[in-house]
């Protein structure tokens, strides 16, 4: 008969995202802790719950056995390895999601290494483990439970069984064999085997036997209910449910989603470009303000919400800014949860090397093309150094420096950051270029994004081969998800008002913060999109990007 763990990832100090732990906080009386090994409790199938922890800490004073023994294996590795940084920031701009984050990085990623798991597994009898985090108090022992039941049933051809829950409401089930080759793998993560990989083709596993089927109205939900970071935290706290008792649909349902101002940022530190194509909005629109003054930067950085993430790009190539070097270490000393920056990438080499130099989670290159032919009719450089060849060996030499540094003594870093992620907006005139771009640059840097092209509100021409927008309007998830400050201090509407035509207000002309700004018009604006209460909305009557994640 199959021996079933539940392996519980838990550290005092530091959560899976690098943040200070929370699990010994009280939520309904208990500790973090405590209530999830309490849902874990509850699970037929499972014979013992093993608690997995860095050497030296001392978890007893926050977690006692239920109905189930209770273990503790100290990992003296610290529950880390030579990935973890790359794995963290592979999911921070993906936090609400189960999966979808970079390199097809999962929320269960974020629990590995796979070693200790694994050495946990062997050393306490598991033939398969259900795996959680100690920060998931919400994880429903049903949903565990059916997943689990589906690799019990057939555990040598379904050695790994999951669903969509979202983050914090279920384990993943690995069997022990599977977590043994991940162990042994370099770099091995369960996104690599979910995901889709243009050398390995395959089906959607959601659509699969070893993906469970949950309830619509839990499977849609598109939060982050892991006890880790301040938005999580506020929702699960105000929760007026049985802690121990309630399922995932009846904690759906009893969530209130606080219209907090939103945690990823975007700052346009210049509207310059040096492409102005038939692909970029400089090409049909001048946009006059000047780039970003470092006194506004630095107030505007100084007053985002605890452990924002700030991209630096907009309308323009954030290294066109004559400090952008300066406004990255600044978002860093002002404690940005991550930092992107989006270019062009068209400096030259001594400016691109710096990239490696600061504390930079990603690097967005707006390529746009897979040749030259392409890239030169839609993008235009404006002047002839600016080719496309030029990118493309900018691009080959940020991979090839950032790779030797990895393998360098000389360098204390960690390999796969940052991650350097080419970009193409899909338009008629490169769809030839799309597959051969994708495939590319998923073999070289793990991740090619494809994206719709945009308008602006009417303030271009939709270049798309087709309107992408749903004919059903819902409410849009943007604008109560990131905001977009403009170069000369103004706070936009969101990401499509280019020319603040209907702006939240002014960081440079009021004394107000971004949070008060959001109090004042963001809510509101937020509030009138629930009720799809429009028609006083101007900008978002005529936007067709509403849709967009």
């Amino acid at each position: 008969m199959s021996s079933t763990l539940a392996i519980v990832i838990a550290d005092r100090q530091t959560n899976r995202l690098g943040l200070p732990s929370r699990i010994a906080n009280d939520l309904g009386g208990k500790s973090v802790l405590q209530q999830t090994v309490l849902r874990l409790d509850q699970i037929k199938s499972v014979r013992k719950i093993v608690i997995v922890h860095p050497l030296g800490q001392d978890l007893s004073d926050l977690v006692t056995a239920g109905k189930k023994p209770l273990l503790f294996h100290a990992d003296p590795d610290g529950l880390t390895d030579k990935f973890t940084n790359m794995r963290q920031v592979a999911r921070k701009w993906a936090m609400p999601n189960w999966r979808g984050g970079l390199g097809g990085a999962t929320c269960y990623d974020e629990l590995l290494p796979a070693k200790p798991i694994y050495d946990a597994a062997k050393a306490h009898g598991g033939d398969a483990v259900i795996l959680v985090g100690g920060d998931w108090p919400l994880v429903d022992p049903e949903f565990c439970e059916q997943t689990l039941a589906i690799h019990l049933e057939h555990p040598e051809n379904m050695q790994m069984t999951f669903n969509q829950a979202p983050p914090g409401l279920s384990g993943i089930v690995i069997s022990t064999n599977l977590l043994a080759e991940m162990a042994s793998s370099d770099g091995s993560s369960v996104g690599n085997m979910l995901a889709y990989v243009p050398a390995h083709p395959q089906a959607d596993p959601i659509g699969r036997d070893i993906c469970y089927a949950i309830p619509p109205i839990v499977r849609s939900l598109s939060q982050r209910l892991i006890y880790d970071n301040p938005h999580s935290i506020a929702m699960i706290d105000q929760l007026k449910i049985n802690f121990e008792q309630a399922s995932a649909v009846e904690i759906v349902s009893a969530l209130n989603v606080p219209l907090t101002t939103p945690g990823q940022v975007t700052i346009e530190l210049t509207p310059q470009r040096i492409v102005n194509g038939p692909l970029i909005p400089q090409h049909y629109q001048s946009f006059d303000r000047k780039p970003i003054s470092m006194d506004i930067l630095e107030r505007i950085l100084k007053g985002l919400a605890p452990q924002s993430l700030v991209t630096f790009g907009g309308l323009g190539d954030a290294m066109l800014h004559p400090q952008w070097d300066q406004a990255v270490k600044l978002a860093h000393e002002s404690g940005a949860m991550g930092i992107c920056i989006q270019t062009d990438l068209q400096s030259d080499w001594e400016q691109v090397k710096k990239i490696l130099d600061l504390p930079i989670d990603i690097v967005t290159v707006w390529l746009n093309a897979d040749t030259a032919a392409t890239y030169e009719k839609l993008c235009e450089p404006v002047d002839s150094q600016y080719t496309f060849k030029h990118i493309t060996d900018n691009l080959q030499g940020l991979l090839n420096e950032r790779n030797r540094r990895w393998q360098s003594p000389e360098y204390d870093i960690q390999p796969g950051v940052p991650w350097i992620i080419p970009h193409l907006i899909k338009v008629a005139d490169n769809l030839k270029d799309m597959e051969t771009f994708f495939d590319r640059w998923m073999h070289y840097t793990q991740q090619a994004v494809i994206l719709p092209s945009q308008e602006g509100c009417g303030l271009m021409p939709h270049l798309g081969p087709v309107q992408m927008a749903p004919p059903t309007r819902f409410a849009c998830r943007q604008i109560s998800r990131r905001i977009t400050i403009l170069s000369d201090g103004t706070v936009a509407q969101c990401d499509q008002d280019w020319q603040a035509k209907a702006p939240l207000g002014s960081l440079a002309k009021e004394t107000l913060s971004l949070s008060q700004l959001w109090d004042q018009k963001g809510k509101s604006l937020c509030q009138a999109h629930e009720q799809l209460n429009l028609d006083s909305l101007k900008l978002c009557k005529q936007c067709h990007e509403w849709h967009r994640p």
